[in-house]
């Protein structure tokens, strides 16, 4: 006896399946981007107020602060303009 086969999904339709996953994948990061961008200034203020900028480990901290929150404002910026 032989088994029934399943047919795949047309070519397009897995076409399709990718475009809307990649499209929710950007949307999702570029929300998350976004808020991030919002939220991390807060970071800066216990930052620059405990100890001040004078030790090596904070001024790398700040550096290392300062291009996450450029990373995420240049990932970020188009969220909600849908």
């Amino acid at each position: 006896m032989s088994t029934p086969s399943i047919p795949s999904p047309p070519e397009d339709a897995q076409t399709l399946d990718r475009q809307t996953l990649s499209r929710a994948a950007t949307r999702t990061l570029e929300a998350i981007a976004f808020w991030c961008a919002i939220a991390l200034p807060f970071l800066y203020v216990p930052l620059l107020f405990v100890d001040g900028l004078g030790t090596g480990s904070h001024v790398n901290a700040f550096l290392a602060l300062l291009a996450l929150h450029v990373v995420a404002v240049v990932v970020g910026h188009r969220h909600g303009t849908d």
